[in-house]
């Protein structure tokens, strides 16, 4: 009894110690216990002889030897039982040991991998943006087609590792718990504007549609993580494309299913006419490490996280990722989000003028979604809308309404349709049926080969798929001649790609033809700004001349000239052998239809309306002469462009201008032109100066019926008014224009020329007052100190890395300006780089540079 209670007190003394006794250990104990309490049963049988002390017989001699020998067989079978026991029980607890401790590394190597990953997800992406944008900026220089070959295939591969890495990399931020929401302002158009972007030159390729539909109803002013909803539009966009072979449809749609004053939950779906999915798999797409085929034989490559890392990020944002698919037609993927709105934000609405309100269109395109897309949309201007799927129903319909003279007063064809395309139906419209009715062409592959022939079939504009509501609104009021609606959004949230194209020019020459002295210098301003070396010849006459003497590497032509117009003087330039490669871009007041055909059919390269848009002017000269080949003695690198010094001289006396005065909108012009408020106030004074006798001009040549001298004056006139968005006196100038331009059938109304008067009188007071007010306080100006000054510079050198989207240069600028900016500048500007949004941190850097001089 005292060794089992020895046990038994061992065995309290072992729970004590280990609370959790496993099951192995307990069956030993027991054992020992069954062992000792069978000895103690075999010796009080040898001594009490119990089977005769049970029945009352008389007990037998004690057999001592016998005894001594049972005990010591069991005890040495028990003892036996119980060490094998023990070995086992010592060998599983180490193997549980081993594992136990196997896994626990396995776990902090897996979390250390994860946060390794996670936190070389920017050191990683950096260098692979770096490779993707020298590389663009390489293809966009002439090279051999060897090299131009070389290049792309670095361009495909560089993206297609990017996509990778970023799957790689995003899984594994996730899985670390790194991954939080972004909460920011953000336009929902812009969001899918930017994500559709990527894959235009793809879809392109494949000849794959793609389209954009937003319910009307939808709010886009909303405040959430715009940059996790478009990783999983890009993603979700990415797989349509990759599994939609060619000539396919894909529709992005957007549509709310919940909606208060506060916040909407919204319903977003990427449609395709792809492969399908195959029902048994449709369960597992968004497992992580999932393909469909896992072969080695497999087509379609990928890590087989993408649709993990959405439901992930999805589910993040609260929401949720659904498919639905049918094997050999197509896929759909649904996923909901809940978004708060922006308060205090006016929605755009498109309500047209009186006289387009109840427009009745006919709308003409295959593609059934496009075709529900295109007349959801007109509808929602309050338009009366007939579709039909193809050139000869419309054709039909169109006939059919002149006879019941009811006519259609618009009309928009798909350009890509089978048996009658968009231009061929233009061309019956316009030859056959002899209507005038405008014209605009939807396209989604446009090459300038068919735009020029659609031109010439009398289409009157363009619309590029996939189509927006504000972009479709104002193409339509463009081609009635109407102003076209301006965007309601601030100007942060505008992307530009003039600073793209302008670091493509610096240093190349380019002469100016132009005759009024106010567009000389805006033109002037914008190009060196850009650190373009520009001349000036006030005729064609005298840019004939130039060009004879000196090198340039293209020609800014005005249309309208005294002496020798711009058509005269681009034949001329032609028909001269060294001349006719030389890019020379039209840049004129002339917006009329059929005027761009004119100057291509002159010998120009390209056509700018004023007033000049920056965008469009640099990437008009970066395309016609990105294909010439420039010599290294035509280049002047002594006078390239110094944009620190530039921005010291400029900012030296920073005048600070209102943003509107009677006549004139300042700040759109500022915003348009992205000049220096120095520059645009010596260009009202230059207007100022230029404009004193321009009405008694006009009179005298009313008085003697000189119409073809008042036409040019009152073009000139519309064309420096529109420069300086002076509004009113532009359209004052245009109609006297027009007037003028039919005086010699019907002379114009003395009332025109007096509505003139009163338009440039109230500009001409408008700046005189702007020119008083700010000489006075020119002498109070605050001079810029020289630690200003050098972080001015410092600034400017960040800004010149992020225009080459150089890695290295970016980092290290930012550790230069780092001690000297606000913090939360400075939170900002990482934010925007580490997402590698270029753009947005040059305009916050744009903003601190005028905070600093102001």
């Amino acid at each position: 009894m005292f060794i089992l209670i020895k046990v038994n007190h061992m065995q309290d003394k072992d729970k004590k110690k280990e609370p959790k006794t496993s099951y192995r250990q307990s069956i030993s104990l027991s054992f020992i216990s069954l062992f000792i309490l069978l000895t103690i049963l075999i010796w009080l049988n040898e001594l009490f002889d119990l089977p005769h002390l049970l029945l009352g017989a008389s007990h037998s001699p004690i057999n001592w030897q016998e005894a001594i020998l049972e005990t010591i067989l069991v005890l040495a079978v028990g003892f036996i039982a119980v060490a094998k026991l023990a070995y086992d029980t010592n060998k599983l607890k180490m193997a549980e040991k081993k594992l136990i401790s196997a896994k626990e590394s396995a776990e902090s190597a897996t979390r250390a991998k994860s946060d390794f990953l996670a936190n070389m997800s920017h050191e990683i992406r950096t260098p692979m943006n770096g490779v993707i944008a020298a590389t663009d900026l390489a293809l966009s220089e002439k090279v051999s087609p060897k090299i131009e070959n070389y290049l792309k295939i670095i361009h495909t591969s560089a993206y297609s590792l990017l996509g990778l890495i970023n799957d790689i990399l995003d899984f594994s931020k996730i899985e670390a718990g790194k991954l939080e929401p972004e909460i920011r302002s953000f336009w929902l158009d812009e969001v899918l504007d930017s994500v559709v972007e990527m894959f235009i030159k793809k879809t392109a390729e494949k000849r794959i549609e793609i389209l954009v539909d937003i319910c009307p109803e939808v709010p886009i002013a909303l405040i959430g993580d715009s940059l996790r909803l478009r990783q999983i539009l890009t993603n979700l966009l990415d797989n349509a494309v990759k599994f939609t072979p060619g000539s396919g449809v894909i529709l992005v749609g957007v549509k709310d299913i919940k909606k208060s004053s506060n916040q909407v939950t919204l319903k977003f779906f990427v449609k395709d006419t792809g492969i399908g999915i195959a029902p048994g798999y449709l369960d597992q797409i968004f497992n992580p490490f999932s393909q469909g085929d896992g072969s080695t034989t497999r087509k379609y490559g990928g890590t087989g996280l993408g649709l993990s890392i959405c439901q992930k990020l999805i589910e993040l944002m609260k929401g949720r990722i659904w498919a639905e698919s049918e094997l050999g037609k197509g896929s759909t993927f649904f996923f909901t989000i809940t978004f708060q709105r922006q308060q205090n934000v006016q929605e755009q609405t498109y309500l047209p003028p009186l006289d387009l309100q109840g427009l009745k269109v006919l709308v003409v395109d295959d593609c059934a979604d496009s075709r529900s897309i295109i007349q959801k949309m007109l509808e929602s201007f309050g338009f009366r809308i007939t579709a039909v799927s193809n050139g000869r129903d419309s054709l039909v319909r169109l006939k059919a309404a002149q006879t019941q003279h009811e006519p259609f007063e618009l009309i928009f064809i798909d350009w890509l349709m089978p048996e009658l395309d968009g231009i061929k139906t233009a061309r019956e419209i316009r030859q056959n049926l002899k209507i005038t009715t405008p014209i605009i062409l939807m396209t989604a592959f446009s090459k300038e080969s068919e735009i020029s022939e659609a031109e010439k079939v009398g289409v009157n504009a363009f619309l590029t798929k996939p189509i927006y509501p504000s972009i479709l609104f104002n193409t339509i009021m463009d081609t009635f001649g109407k102003k076209a609606l301006k965007s309601i959004k601030k100007n942060d949230h505008i992307m530009t790609k003039a600073s793209v194209y302008k670091n493509r020019l610096q240093g190349i020459r380019i002469l100016i033809a132009e005759d009024n002295p106010t567009n000389q210098e805006i033109a002037l301003a914008i190009l060196e700004d850009a650190g373009i070396t520009a001349e000036i010849a006030k005729n064609g006459k005298e840019a004939v001349e130039a060009v004879q003497k000196g090198r340039f590497d293209a020609v800014l032509m005005d249309i309208q000239m005294p002496e020798m117009d711009g058509y005269e003087a681009t034949r001329t330039m032609r028909r001269d052998s060294r001349f006719k490669s030389l890019p020379i871009i039209a840049m004129t007041a002339h917006a009329m239809k059929g005027d761009e055909e004119k100057c291509l059919k002159a010998g120009m390269d390209g056509y700018i309306s004023k007033p000049i848009n920056q965008d469009r002017l640099f990437y008009t000269i970066w395309k016609s002469i990105k294909h010439q080949k420039r010599k290294e003695s035509d280049k002047e690198p002594e006078k390239r462009y110094n944009e620190t010094d530039k921005v010291k001289a400029l900012r030296k006396e920073a005048t600070n201008l209102p943003a509107k005065v009677p006549g004139i909108n300042i700040q759109e012009a500022l915003n348009a032109l992205n000049l220096d408020p120095n520059i645009f106030k010596r260009i009202l004074s230059g207007f100022f100066e230029n404009n004193q006798e321009t009405m008694n001009k006009i009179r005298a040549a009313a008085t003697r019926n000189d119409w073809e001298s008042l036409h040019l004056m009152a073009h000139n006139l519309k064309g420096s008014a529109a420069n300086i968005r002076a509004d009113d006196l532009q359209t004052a100038a245009q109609e006297l224009e027009t007037a003028f331009r039919q005086a010699a059938d019907r002379p114009p109304a003395s009332n025109s020329i007096e509505k003139l008067d009163a338009a440039l009188n109230q500009v001409l007071k408008s700046i005189q007052l702007l020119t008083d007010t700010s000489n006075i306080g020119s002498s109070s100006q605050t001079q810029i100190t020289p630690t200003t000054r050098n972080l001015i510079s410092r600034l400017k050198r960040l800004e010149n890395a992020l225009n080459l989207a150089n890695p290295e240069e970016i980092q290290k600028s930012m550790k230069d300006i780092a001690p000297d900016i606000d913090q939360l500048i400075l939170h900002d500007l990482e934010t925007q780089i580490k997402d590698y949004e270029y753009e947005e941190a040059l305009e916050i850097l744009k903003g601190v540079e005028g905070e600093l001089v102001d």
